[in-house]
């Protein structure tokens, strides 16, 4: 995700992890959930390291991006599938 959109999107963010350890509570997955969690961000370091290069071959616009992304939060939450056709491509 661009970082501008991360900063922008951050409490949306905050709320659905949040809604996700709330369930993991009421599945019995709460340890686990919280788990992935502390991994996400033992393993950010890296990540973010290797942000420069991705960039750098990005071949997709943000907003196109940002198209392509369920931003139904109770699709989220609920795990559900969200088909959309391919948008056409742009001949080079």
């Amino acid at each position: 995700m661009p970082g501008g959109w991360l900063l922008l999107t951050s409490p949306v963010w905050l709320v659905g992890a949040i809604l996700l350890l709330i369930r993991g509570g009421f599945r019995g997955a709460f340890r686990a959930t919280w788990d992935g969690f502390v991994a996400a961000f033992k393993g950010i370091g890296p990540m973010l390291q290797t942000r420069h290069e991705l960039r750098a071959r990005r071949r997709i616009k943000p907003a196109a991006m940002a198209a392509a992304f369920t931003w139904n939060p109770f699709a989220y939450l609920g795990r559900q599938i969200d088909v959309r056709p391919f948008p056409p491509q742009n001949p080079k």
